[in-house]
């Protein structure tokens, strides 16, 4: 499983808008409205079943593995088998899919009557899906090495799933679990390779048939594992109603197949247990959906919105502008060429496609937009007093940047230093207005044009300093 605290946790990651939006203007009680609803999204059938997909994908995983066993499994210059690990990072990172076949090779010991009724391909579906016949072996890590041996002798043989519940322990995440079990399928391909050596017939089977490891809980969940090792043999009366017989302890499969047989030509029950015909053990890997469960309740959800505003501003993009030394004024036309008319609601043709169309003629407005650095102390005092002194209708004001580590502490502040929300400046209206440096102001006129106003350091420290000094003599 990955980190939960950053990639996976879909819940915060939706939320960060939201939570950005409500720094900016909503109050503490809309604020923590957001945070309960955090808290209730954690408890919904939706999580639920968000993290039932998650053990979907690590299905999905495992037999992209399956897949690409061939490329996984390399051969050294001594002729040793080893993993190669960087082939399967990516695989781990890839959006591919497994488009292995669809069932498992015929079984190689000599069949039964019943055997020979059916065919004995395994699937590659979870339990009860309409197959022929499934042989699946439940491990832990807890069995000793010859247990596991055994039990990968036994699936290579017999074209067997082995199954792992979930996490081994010492193992926090599921990239090191998928590793493990890459391990494991090395030892079990070895053991099919002198399997191929010493049986004619077994080496016709495609070499990615012939038995593999799995992580997936769902199999224990269906057919009620609680310890092993454990056998299970999920095969289909001829009738077509499915039969699982099952069995703790790592006895021959013949064994298991011919009293499922013989329970089957007895009566129409739907399993068979045999009980304990063997040493039996622990299952030490927790559930997948309780591993899951157990690491969202510890998480601290307030405590990761927080980090998650505090993401957004190093996230963000920002836009630097530099100072000028030259004052400059111009008038700025927002007229634009029409692409197709424009109607007014009643059908009138306000503008028809060709024209040049100016919206401040048919929408007189009265405007006021600031784009300033916030971090520039010189640059906030001078803006202030723009805001004062010539303003005109809306104030709008338009930050290029923040400091990225205390984005929303800074935030409030620039809030409570002028009284008015403030927004970043985008590249959108960077390059609509042509926008270059900071200070900045765009005002809107009486003639339908925008008038735009360069300040050069000068001009803002000179301003500055005279405003400070009737200040001080008002005071005294």
């Amino acid at each position: 499983m990955a980190n939960l605290t950053e990639q996976d946790l879909n819940s915060i990651q939706e939320s960060k808008s939201q939570i950005s939006q409500a720094m900016e203007g909503k109050s503490n009680i809309e604020t923590q409205a957001l945070l309960d609803r955090s808290k209730e999204i954690l408890n919904s059938d939706k999580m639920r079943n968000e993290l039932i997909e998650l053990k979907s994908q690590a299905q999905e995983i495992n037999d992209q593995m399956l897949a690409e066993n061939h490329n996984l499994l390399r051969i050294d210059n001594d002729g040793q088998s080893y993993i190669d690990f960087e082939h399967l990072e990516s695989l781990l990172g890839s959006e591919a899919r497994s488009k292995a076949e669809d069932a498992l090779a015929p079984f190689t010991h000599s069949p039964t009557p019943l055997e020979q009724s059916l065919k004995a391909d395994v699937s590659r579906g979870t339990p009860n899906q309409t197959q022929s016949s499934t042989l699946w072996i439940f491990v832990s890590s807890s069995m000793s090495e010859l247990q596991l041996k055994k039990a990968y002798e036994m699936a290579a043989e017999w074209g067997a799933r082995v199954m792992y519940k979930g996490l081994i322990p010492g193992h926090d995440n599921l990239n090191s679990m998928i590793k493990y079990v890459a391990t494991e399928q090395l030892k079990l391909n070895e053991i099919k390779k002198k399997i191929e050596q010493g049986s004619t017939p077994f080496t016709s089977i495609p070499a990615e048939t012939k038995g593999a490891i799995y992580l997936n809980p769902l199999p224990f969940d269906s057919f009620n594992i609680d310890r092993v090792p454990a056998l299970v043999w999920e095969t289909n009366r001829p009738t077509g109603e499915s039969f699982t017989a099952k069995v703790y302890g790592l006895i021959n499969p013949s064994y298991l197949m011919d009293k499922a047989e013989q329970a089957m030509l007895k009566g129409n029950e739907s399993s068979l247990f045999l009980g304990e015909l063997g040493t039996v053990g622990k299952i030490v890997e927790r559930h997948w959906i309780e591993e899951v469960a157990e690491r969202t309740e510890r998480i601290d959800w307030e405590k990761a919105q927080e980090e998650a505003v505090q993401r957004h501003w190093r996230i963000r993009t920002y836009i630097d502008l530099s100072s000028t030394d030259v004052d400059k004024t111009f008038l700025f036309d927002p007229s634009k060429v029409v692409a197709r008319d424009v109607k007014a609601v009643d059908g009138t043709v306000l503008a028809r496609s060709g024209e040049k169309y100016n919206p401040m003629q048919h929408m007189p407005m009265h405007m006021t937009i600031y784009v300033f650095n916030p971090n520039d102390t010189e640059e906030m005092e001078f803006v202030r007093h723009l805001v004062i002194s010539e303003s005109l209708g809306e104030i709008i004001l338009m930050a290029t940047t923040l400091d990225p580590e205390r984005g929303k502490e800074q935030l409030k502040e620039i809030n409570n230093y002028f009284k008015i929300p403030m927004r970043l400046l985008t590249a959108d209206v960077r390059d609509r207005f042509g926008i270059q440096v900071t200070p900045t102001k765009l005002q809107t006129t009486d003639y339908a044009r925008m008038r735009i106003q360069e300040y050069s350091r000068s001009t803002v420290r000179s301003t500055n300093q005279f405003n400070r000094i009737q200040q001080s003599t008002k005071s005294e």
